[in-house]
């Protein structure tokens, strides 16, 4: 087994390179990779004995890392700062055409606005064109043809064939015998949706800031006046009705409006002093036209009966009778007009559009009467009550002031759906209130 072991002898020194044939390549003179580098002009490498290259290596790599960082520092600012600039303008652009389409939809509102105001005219135009065409060619032979006749002295009733209704999500019409005809608890329903749109207008009032739901409150309010004012003119019965019934069940209640609503309702009203001078202007106005009616059918039937009390020829005493017979019915109508036109100016001209509506939705289930809301205000006011209104028509007609409204209604009228009706309208346009 000893045969196969190679012998080591330690105690000679080892055999260095050059003993074995080899070049030393730590000596410079034979440095074969270091004669090779500088052939080609390139930087030596430092040699095991050189201390100074790996510290001079180091130094150089923490100066490039701090340039490094220098820069990566100095092209995050700089981008931070494009970033700002950029969204900067995104920001300006972005409300450059907010601005755009906030000012394209207030012209197109106010643009529809008057297209429906000047819809409004042309339908109350063509209507009278067409009554005055009928007229012509036959007499009046019912109610309804009957009160269109009365246009001629009563310029600014509404005689429009059809009635716009815009409830529930949909646009529709209602012709003047639909309106008549319907039952209490049929109209109840719908002014009950009418009610419903009102309330969510005035709860979105505030944050309105296009006009959008201004406009509808506007266009609500005045449709569902005109529903009221056709039943009024057209069924006097049927619109009694309405004002003594509880719209929820469509029926008669014996409760209403007390004191107390109309107290409380004309202080949350919030009117203005000329606001307040105008109304009890057309109260006085109101009071005193019908109790001068008042005495014109005492009149009429004092005249009929002395026609009876003489027996004359039975065709005098018939002729006779129809002659009141039509007086009284023609003082009736107007007596139903008084109330129709200064509720509409009370309404539609002194009143805006959001008071309205508060009238309208506190008063739900009931109808709001006229009467109590202008006596309430007088009372508030210090105005006399309206006994004292009536008892000094006799002395003083105020024939003039007649002739005035009717300026002012007609104003009204023709501008029924304008934006200028959303807010309150002076007497003074047209008339200095007494």
């Amino acid at each position: 087994m000893d045969r196969y072991m190679p012998v080591w002898d330690f105690s000679t020194p080892s055999m260095g390179l050059q003993e074995l044939g080899l070049p030393d390549l730590y000596e410079p003179e034979h440095n074969e990779v270091q004669d090779a580098l500088c052939v080609f002009n390139m930087p030596t490498m430092p040699t095991l004995l050189d201390t100074s290259g790996p510290v001079a290596d180091a130094e150089a790599f923490q100066k490039a890392t701090a340039r490094h960082r220098a820069r990566r520092s100095l092209s995050m600012e700089q981008k931070q700062v494009s970033n700002r600039e950029h969204q900067r303008r995104f920001r300006e652009r972005s409300k450059a055409r907010s601005q755009a389409i906030e000012a394209q939809l207030a012209t197109t509102a106010k643009e529809l606005q008057e297209l429906k105001s000047r819809h409004h005219q042309l339908e109350v135009l063509l209507e009278q064109a067409h009554q005055s065409s009928q007229n012509q060619l036959f007499p009046p032979t019912s109610d309804a043809e009957e009160y269109a006749s009365h246009r001629h002295k009563f310029r600014d009733i509404d005689t429009s064939a059809l009635l716009s209704i815009s409830v529930q999500g949909r646009r529709s019409s209602l012709t003047c015998d639909e309106v008549r005809t319907m039952s209490t608890e049929q109209f109840s329903a719908l002014w009950t949706a009418y009610i419903h749109e009102l309330g969510q207008c005035l709860l979105n009032l505030d944050a309105d800031k296009d006009g959008h739901v201004a406009g509808r409150l506007l266009l609500l309010s005045v449709e569902g006046l005109r529903l009221v004012g056709r039943r009024l003119l057209h069924n006097p019965a049927a619109h009694k009705a309405l004002i003594t019934a509880n719209m929820v069940q469509g029926l008669p209640t014996l409760l209403h409006l007390d004191t107390n609503f109309y107290t409380n309702l004309v202080a949350l009203l919030d009117l203005s002093g000329e606001q307040v001078s105008d109304l009890m202007h057309l109260r006085r106005l109101y009071f005193t036209k019908r109790a001068l009616l008042a005495l014109q059918r005492k009149a009429l039937v004092h005249s009929m009966a002395s026609y009876d009390s003489q027996l004359g020829h039975p065709s005098d005493n018939c002729t006779a009778a129809a002659e009141v017979a039509a007086r009284l019915k023609d003082n009736a109508f107007e007596d139903t007009t008084v109330l129709y036109r200064i509720a509409r100016a009370v309404w539609v001209g002194i009143l805006s559009s959001k008071q309205l509506a508060l009238i309208f939705v506190h008063a739900y289930p009931y109808m709001p009467v006229l009467e109590s809301i202008l006596d309430h205000i007088a009372a508030r006011e210090g105005y006399p009550v309206h006994e004292e209104v009536i008892a000094s028509a006799h002395s003083d007609p105020m024939t003039a002031a007649w002739r005035d409204f009717d300026e002012y209604a007609m104003y009204i009228h023709t501008n029924m759906f304008s934006e200028e009706r959303a807010v309150y309208v002076p007497l003074s346009r047209h008339l200095a209130p007494c």
